[in-house]
């Protein structure tokens, strides 16, 4: 790592940017009815959430020596620095302040050219990958999705794959979290 950064021109930023620049991240969050996660990404309830399997090949590699390894990685939270930021990129991607832990992230990391460019949107290269059948295991749609739409919103996704179920987050009267509901 030290030769990597050692081999590039100009200050922190320059370096940032340019040991970033191919590198992509998808996040997950391990808890589907976490109230200030619809709130923040998911329109406050209107959007829905695709659950994937962690098990499928797409999330998952072989090594050199024959094991089967997951690829997605755990989001550590914690308000500590390290005094050399540069000697472990580890805090670069998948270390966040504490005031986060309430997303329990877990984070792909990818390089972009194993990705697609869309273009340009809002000044930002745009890269995404694919969703193939067996991906995706449930969409659970949020408590204010749009009811008129819902049916013909999970016909779309059964045509796609016919094995992804379906599910609402309904907010609880008596304790005002969030269940979730098998539909249709």
């Amino acid at each position: 790592m030290d030769g990597v950064f050692a081999s590039m021109d100009g200050g922190p930023n320059d370096i940032l940017s340019k040991f970033t620049s191919d590198i992509g991240i998808f996040s997950v969050c391990e808890i589907p009815t976490n109230k200030q996660l619809w709130a923040l990404y998911a329109s406050r309830g209107q959007g829905y959430v695709v659950e994937f399997s962690a098990q499928h090949s797409f999330f998952r590699t072989v090594r050199d020596d024959g094991a089967d390894v997951n690829l997605l990685r755990k989001v550590r939270y914690t308000n500590d620095r390290i005094s050399d930021f540069w000697h472990n990129p580890y805090f670069l991607f998948l270390v966040k302040d504490q005031e986060w832990a309430f997303e329990r992230e877990w984070r792909l990391i990818r390089s972009l050219k194993k990705c697609t460019s869309t273009g340009i949107h809002d000044g930002e290269e745009v890269f995404v990958q694919d969703v193939i059948p067996g991906m995706i295991t449930r969409i659970i749609f949020g408590y204010r999705y749009e009811t008129s739409g819902l049916r013909d919103d999970f016909a779309t996704i059964k045509a796609f794959d016919p094995n992804i179920t379906a599910m609402q987050t309904i907010v609880n009267d008596q304790s005002g979290g969030l269940i979730l509901e098998q539909i249709f």
